[in-house]
């Protein structure tokens, strides 16, 4: 799974160009473009990550292990949750 995604990620980095162009719809704004694909290639590994994640997830629920997997998506927004300042 982990090579699959991994593929798929590299393709998906690769080809963000032409999805942006595609599905956002708004090529002829040459800023709003380029932010478009460089927050897609940033959100490429990430989805990756999650995939895996939850594939992990799923494992240890079949296992009886539910803790670890509930306890998951608290620890992702501990540590994604931006920092204040002050």
């Amino acid at each position: 799974m982990a090579f699959w995604l991994g593929g798929l990620t590299i393709l998906g980095r690769f080809s963000c160009p032409d999805h942006a162009c595609a599905g956002a719809g708004f090529a002829e704004i040459p800023d709003k473009f380029a932010l478009t694909v460089d927050l897609a290639r940033i959100t490429f590994p990430y989805l990756m990550l999650i995939c895996l994640a939850a594939l992990l997830s799923g494992a240890l629920n079949g296992m009886e292990h539910f803790a670890a997997a509930a306890a998951a998506p608290l620890l992702y927004n501990m540590f994604a949750s931006p920092r204040c300042s002050g």
